[in-house]
C-alpha cells in the first residue's frame, strides 16, 4: 500500500513539474513583458503597472522601440492598456466638419496604419476589438498623475506640441461658436486637465495616446493539440491569426474575419471583419463591423416585406457570391439584416459605425453612415411638417448617432448602407475537416 501511495505521489509531482514547464513555456512565448519578463496571464499584472507590448518609432520613423503601456483596468483574463507616452501627433479629423469618433480620420488611422505598423501578427492576435483613445469617463477615473503624459521625440518631430502636452480623447465631440462661426471640436487632456469639446477637430499639434485591450486567452497553449494556422484571408472563421473550430473559441463582441469584400475606393478585396453578436449550439451570429455597401431597401419602389425585398435578394445572391467561396458558403445558414429589436439589444458602441471607402464609392453618404434594418412599414407622408392621408412604404434604419429610426426612410431611398448579418454553423466545418 505504501508503495502505491508513493507511486501516486511521484506521478502527481511529475504532473506538477510538467504543468510548470508548460506554463513557463507559455509565459516565455508571450509578447507582453513586465520588467523584461514575459507575462501570460492577467493575474500576473496589477492595475497601474507598466508593461511593454508592440514597437513604434521613438526618435525617428526608422528608430523602433518597445512601446510602454500602463495597465488601466482588468476583467477576467482581459487587460486594458493605455500608452504611457504620447506616441504620435495627428489631427482628430483632417477637415473641420461634423464627425463622430467612429468615423473620424484618427480612428481609421489607429486601426489601419498604426495597428499594422506597431504590432506583429502574434501581437495582433492578442488584441481584442478596436484600438481607441481614452474616453472622458476613462480620464476622470484615472489618478491625476496619469493624465500627464510626455511626448516622445518622434511625436514632437511629427508636429506635436510637447510643451503644452495636449492629447485627444475619443468622445465629447460637439460644435462650438467662436467669433460668430460654428466650428467642430473634440475633447482633450491639457496639462492634466480634462477639457470637453475644446479644440477644433482639424488642429495639428495634439497628441495620440492609444488605448487597447488584450485578451490573454487568445495565446496558444503548448499543452493543447496544434491547430491549423491559415495565411489566406479567405479561409474559415478567423480570430486574429488563428482558425476557430468551435463556438468556445470566441466570446461575445469579439472581432473575427470571414470572407472578403471590396473595401477601398479602388474595389480591392480585403477580409471582412465581423462582431460576434450571438452564440447558440454550434452556430455563431455575426454583424459586419463596417457598412460594406450602399443599396436601396427596395428598387423599384413598391410595397414589400423584407422577404421579397430587392435588398434581401442582393444579399443572398450578389453579396453571397462575391464575399464567400463555395466552401465558406457551405458554413452559412443565413444572410440577413438586424431587426429593430435585435438592434436595440446591441450596445450603443456597436450600433455606430462608418462606411468603407467602397460603400461611399457606391453611393453611401460620406458624412453620415445610416444603415438599414429589415423591418418595413407603411407610414403617413409628411408635407409641410404635417402628416397627410397619403401612405408611403418605409423601412427602419440605425442613424449615424446609433439611434433607431422606426420606418424612417422610404424603401427606395439612396445613400443608405448595408451591414450584413450572417449565421455560420461550425459543426459543418468540423465535419469537413474530420
Amino acid at each position: 500500500m505504501k508503495r502505491f501511495f508513493s507511486l501516486c505521489l511521484a506521478v502527481l509531482m511529475c504532473f506538477g513539474l510538467v504543468c510548470a514547464v508548460v506554463q513557463d513555456a507559455k509565459a516565455d512565448d508571450s509578447p507582453v513583458k513586465k520588467d523584461g519578463r514575459a507575462v501570460s496571464s492577467a493575474d500576473d499584472l496589477r492595475v497601474y503597472e507598466v508593461v511593454t507590448f508592440g514597437a513604434y518609432p521613438l526618435w525617428s520613423y526608422d528608430d523602433y522601440a518597445d512601446m510602454e503601456w500602463i495597465v488601466l483596468r482588468k476583467s477576467g483574463n482581459r487587460v486594458t492598456l493605455l500608452s504611457r507616452y504620447v506616441i504620435d501627433s495627428r489631427p482628430f479629423h483632417m477637415v473641420d466638419e461634423k464627425v463622430l469618433w467612429q468615423t473620424c480620420d484618427l480612428n481609421v488611422w489607429l486601426n489601419d496604419a498604426f495597428k499594422s505598423t506597431a504590432f506583429t501578427t502574434k501581437e495582433l492576435n492578442l488584441i481584442n476589438g478596436s484600438i481607441t483613445l481614452p474616453s472622458i469617463a476613462d480620464a476622470r477615473a484615472m489618478p491625476k498623475d496619469l493624465l500627464y503624459a510626455e511626448f516622445t521625440p518622434f511625436a514632437i518631430a511629427s508636429g506635436g506640441d510637447g510643451g503644452r502636452g495636449i492629447w485627444w480623447l475619443c468622445d465629447g465631440i460637439a460644435p462650438r461658436m467662436r467669433k460668430g462661426e460654428e466650428i467642430n471640436c473634440a475633447s482633450v487632456v491639457q496639462q492634466g486637465e480634462i477639457l470637453e469639446a475644446s479644440y477644433r477637430v482639424d488642429l495639428r499639434g495634439k497628441g495620440v495616446r492609444p488605448l487597447l485591450q488584450i485578451d490573454f486567452d487568445r495565446q496558444g497553449d503548448p499543452s493543447e493539440p496544434e491547430e491549423v494556422w491559415y495565411t489566406s484571408a479567405t479561409g474559415p472563421l478567423m480570430k486574429g491569426n488563428r482558425a476557430v473550430f468551435s463556438v468556445d473559441g470566441v466570446r461575445m463582441y469579439d472581432d473575427v474575419t470571414f470572407g472578403v469584400y471590396p473595401q477601398d475606393s479602388f474595389g480591392d478585396e480585403s477580409p471582412i471583419h465581423w462582431i460576434v453578436i450571438g452564440k447558440s449550439g454550434n452556430r455563431i451570429k455575426l454583424l459586419s463591423s463596417l457598412a460594406l455597401d450602399s443599396q436601396r431597401y427596395q428598387e423599384p419602389y413598391a410595397a414589400v416585406s423584407w422577404r421579397f425585398s430587392s435588398l434581401n435578394g442582393w444579399l443572398n445572391e450578389t453579396f453571397r457570391d462575391t464575399a464567400f467561396t463555395a466552401e465558406e458558403q457551405e458554413l452559412l445558414t443565413s444572410i440577413t439584416l438586424l431587426s429593430e429589436e435585435e438592434a436595440k439589444e446591441l450596445p450603443d458602441e456597436y450600433r455606430i459605425t462608418r462606411s468603407t471607402e467602397y460603400a461611399i464609392s457606391q453611393g453611401a453618404d460620406p458624412k453620415r453612415c445610416i444603415w438599414w434594418l429589415r423591418d418595413s412599414s407603411m407610414q403617413a407622408k409628411i408635407e409641410n411638417g404635417k402628416p397627410t392621408s397619403t401612405r408611403i412604404y418605409c423601412a427602419s434604419v440605425v442613424l449615424e448617432d446609433g439611434e433607431i429610426g422606426d420606418g424612417y426612410y422610404i424603401v427606395n431611398a439612396g445613400q443608405k448602407t448595408v451591414r450584413p448579418v450572417i449565421v455560420i454553423d461550425l459543426s459543418r466545418l468540423v465535419n469537413d475537416l474530420s
